[in-house]
Parts: structure tokens; C-alpha cells; sequence
């Protein structure tokens, strides 16, 4: 036996590495994340200070100018609003699973009836406008049904005890060690183990919206891309803008689908089949 053969057959296999897929990335705007504080200035006023700066953690972080559209001002914040400004002002968790689960906690407190998040999230407020169109749209639901597709969307992507525990958190403000107490584990390695979990279903959030966002999967209930037709809820079509799409998802929201609509199509046919055939029912009618 050769010296080279001797070589190959001792040669020791290198270990098996698990794959794992790379992580989707959310498409951001360009104003970016208000903790990157690159390319912001200082007021010549300085940076404001609380009365008690022992008792109020803040960060300085980098927000829009008012006065010129484009540039970013340097600001102080108090970082423990909640947890997870407490956790995004610490590099706990990443700017996409910030901005989801900010999204996710207001589908969480519209279900509740709430209006306007209990942090103040609004379009014309002076927090982080990043996602401030979005939140303002999940608040401005009105309709029951596109709240429970939200919900459900979420119970997809952590489980039903996953999104219960995220409501604890997020919506009803428990801290993780409270969370950790409720469930026996008291202590600092019970409420390590809490916040390690709570990360975990932050990464599941944001792996299953991260493309669209939460925003996207709204809009899908109620407007049609760019070159597709709007329809009233009566099937009449109407305007660019001022109508509804209902397609495989969305179908079992309609106003219009009823029996009658449904027995124009084969059952095992798409949704989609039985609203085009409503339609036309509808129009014969005209």
C-alpha cells in the first residue's frame, strides 16, 4: 500500500454541522433604527436630562428633525417603557423583531378593544415614527373578523401557548418575573429562562412576517395590487382604492359569501371560484 493511500484512509471525517436556513430580513424604510444613531446631531440645546436620573434609565437615541425632514436629531429616551424598549435599547433582541413584535402587541390590545396602545404609538406623537403608519393602521380595525385572522396568524407561527404567554407580556405587562413566579420557577434562573423563551418566540414572529410585515397581511383583507379589480361587497366594481379583494385566504371574511354563493361553485373548488361566481350571480341580478 502506497504512502498516499495510507494518508486517505486515516484521514479523519470532519463533524456534521446542522443547516440552518438564514433568517429573512424585513424590507426597512430608510429612516432606519432610532438606537442607530449614525449620521445624527446634537441640538446646540443639548440633550434633555430627567429630574431623577437614579430613577429614569434613559439612552440617547437618534430621532427625526421636525423642523428639517431628512435629517435625524439626537434625543434622550427613558428605555424601560416596557419590555421590549427595555430589551431593544439593550441589543437583546433585533430592530425586525422589535418593530414585529410592536405590531403584534397592538393586534393583541385591539382585540381588547383598545384604540390607541397603551404606549402611545400614534402617527402624529413624537416616539419612533418607523412604524407609526403601521400601528396606527392595525388600531384603526373595525372589523371583529380581520382581528381573529391576525390573531390566528400569530397563533400559527408560536402556538396557542406561545401566543398566550406573548399576550402576558406584551398586552397585559407582565414582567418576566412575574412570568417566571406564575409558573413556579421564581428566582433569578427561573426569570433568565422566562426572557430566553420570550426571545425565542420573538425570532418565530419575525421569521414568519419579516418579508411583509403584519401591515401587508391587513392590507391583503381589503385592497388588490396595482393592476388588479376592486369590487364593493356587492361585487360592483369601484375605483382603484375603494374596494375589497377577496382571494383564498380572504374569501371566508366576505360579507357576500353566503349558501346560495357557495352552491354556484363545486366545494372542492378555491375560495376564490365561489366569490367570482357570486359575482356574476350579482350582476345577473342587476
Amino acid at each position: 500500500m502506497t504512502h498516499a493511500a495510507t494518508k486517505s484512509e486515516t484521514r479523519k471525517t470532519p463533524p456534521l454541522v446542522p443547516y440552518r436556513r438564514a433568517p429573512s430580513t424585513r424590507q426597512r424604510g430608510p429612516r432606519g433604527d432610532r438606537y442607530d444613531r449614525r449620521e445624527a446631531y446634537q441640538h446646540g440645546a443639548g440633550l434633555g436630562q430627567p429630574a431623577r436620573p437614579q430613577a429614569i434609565p434613559t439612552a440617547i437615541v437618534a430621532i427625526d428633525d421636525p423642523l428639517e425632514p431628512g435629517k435625524r436629531l439626537l434625543a434622550t429616551v427613558n428605555r424601560r417603557v416596557d419590555i421590549l424598549e427595555d430589551e431593544r435599547s439593550h441589543g437583546r433582541i433585533s430592530v425586525s423583531q422589535y418593530e414585529t413584535a410592536r405590531q403584534v402587541q397592538a393586534v393583541f390590545e385591539r382585540a381588547t378593544g383598545a384604540r390607541l396602545g397603551s404606549g402611545g404609538w400614534n402617527v402624529g406623537g413624537s416616539r419612533d415614527q418607523t412604524i407609526a403608519h403601521e400601528l396606527a393602521i392595525i388600531y384603526a380595525i373595525e372589523d371583529a373578523r380581520v382581528v381573529r385572522a391576525l390573531l390566528g396568524r400569530v397563533e400559527k407561527a408560536v402556538g396557542t401557548v406561545g401566543a398566550r404567554f406573548l399576550k402576558s407580556v406584551l398586552a397585559d405587562r407582565q414582567t418576566f418575573a412575574q412570568a417566571a413566579e406564575a409558573r413556579g420557577k421564581a428566582g433569578e434562573r427561573g426569570t433568565s429562562q422566562v426572557a430566553a423563551h420570550f426571545r425565542i418566540l420573538l425570532e418565530g414572529l419575525d421569521e414568519a412576517f419579516a418579508s411583509n410585515g403584519l401591515v401587508r397581511e391587513i392590507e391583503s383583507f381589503f385592497r388588490t395590487p396595482d393592476t388588479g379589480e376592486e369590487t364593493d361587497a356587492r361585487g360592483t366594481v369601484v375605483p382603484a382604492g375603494h374596494g375589497h379583494a377577496w382571494g383564498v385566504d380572504q374569501a371566508r371574511y366576505a360579507a357576500h359569501m353566503n349558501e346560495e354563493a357557495a352552491g354556484l361553485a363545486e366545494p372542492t373548488r378555491p375560495r376564490w371560484d365561489r366569490v367570482a361566481a357570486n359575482r356574476r350571480r350579482v350582476s345577473h341580478e342587476r
